[in-house]
């Protein structure tokens, strides 16, 4: 019998929760419906246009550590898709570097111990003098130390969301683009044109709307982020660097033919207006401190984009017969997302009902 499953949204979590079905319908009896207020692209989706760090170790800095134990189990599945999307170019597990100016060295070994403490596991961080950095990075001149976490890696955001797009068209899912939903209730789907509901009954509605579904789930809200895109063709970086300074966080996360993402910001606010100047100027300032060629970078454009957070900064997957809501994985998309959207379907199959990822039944 054939399964019914709508999707609505399709950002980066209503992309992970289609693949995932998709790879666990060994009969392929799954039958699979996007609703999306977008097009089918996800050119405005906040998962496109964010930087993708796959960054377990290093976001425990301030995260929880069961951020952690979904980042570390989300690297095996994230090397799955790449396979399954017949594109291993959207992953790169090169590892990261985590680094500080001089001055700023004393914080950052006491940062790299807060990590070692929480993450509960044998410490992997190799620590790098000024010989050894450059020969990992030739291009960070400026910098005496650093430490360096082999596992990290990155996706390439748009190239993920590129190769899904081409993926699902190539299974026959039906994608209702421009469409918006009003209402994800369990078993159907009600949109905005004229209050209609779809006439399909679904075996189950994932609700993956974000921001999208704050009618529906209490205290969720945005964070706002910005990130600017630059090119720079003096410089060879070849895997995430971290820079910790004791005002603000920069990374630098490299994509091809020597484009770069520099970002970091993190506002209260769910303002969607351009980049401030003062984040321009600091963003852009940390980087040619890490390297000065970036000063004669290009810059080639910036977006700004609200993440979905919950009062605890943890995701929260809410299930009930019929209808999954899945959201607030915050900053930490990519890094935790497929074991999010896995933890999602668990639910589904096996009918467990829980309001909290880390109630009872939840797993990592």
């Amino acid at each position: 019998m054939t399964e019914q499953i709508a999707i609505v949204g399709t950002g980066l979590m209503g992309r992970l929760v289609a693949l995932f079905l998709l790879a666990q319908d060994e009969n392929k009896k799954a039958k699979i419906t996007f609703f999306d207020e977008q097009g089918s692209s996800g050119i405005n989706s906040c998962g496109r246009i964010a930087a993708g760090m796959l960054s377990p170790f290093s976001e425990l800095e301030i995260a929880d550590p069961l951020i952690f134990k979904m980042g570390m189990r989300s690297l095996s599945h994230w090397r799955y898709l790449a396979k399954q999307l017949d594109m291993t170019e959207i992953f790169n597990q090169m590892g990261s570097i985590f680094t500080a100016h001089p001055q700023d060295k004393p914080q950052l070994d006491a940062v790299i111990k807060r990590i070692n403490d929480k993450a509960d596991v044998l410490y992997n961080g190799k620590y790098l003098d000024k010989p050894a950095l450059r020969a990992l990075e030739p291009s960070l001149t400026q910098l005496s130390s650093a430490y360096y976490f082999p596992e990290e890696g990155h996706i390439n955001t748009r190239k993920f969301f590129n190769r899904s797009t081409e993926f699902f068209r190539s299974h026959n899912i039906t994608w209702h683009t421009h469409t918006r939903v009003t209402h994800c209730q369990p078993q159907q789907v009600l949109t905005a044109e004229n209050n209609r509901t779809i006439n399909t009954r679904f075996d189950c509605v994932f609700d993956c709307r974000g921001l999208g579904a704050k009618n529906a789930i209490a205290g969720l809200r945005g964070v706002r982020g910005e990130i600017i895109e630059i090119v720079a063709k003096s410089v060879s970086i070849s895997r995430p660097v971290r820079l910790w300074h004791p005002r603000y966080r920069l990374y630098i996360v490299p994509r091809e033919d020597h484009h770069y993402l520099l970002g970091a910001s993190e506002i209260e606010s769910e303002d969607m207006s351009p980049i401030s100047v003062r984040s321009t100027l600091e963003l852009l300032s940390a980087a040619a401190s890490i390297y000065p060629d970036f000063l004669e970078a290009r810059v080639l454009n910036s977006a700004v984009h609200c993440r979905p957070v919950m009062s605890n900064h943890l995701p929260q997957v809410e299930h009930k017969k019929g209808l999954v809501r899945v959201n607030g994985l915050y900053r930490h998309g990519y890094l935790i997302g497929p074991a999010v959207a896995i933890n999602a379907i668990h639910c589904f199959r096996n009918e467990i009902e829980t309001r909290d990822y880390y109630g009872e039944h939840a797993y990592v």
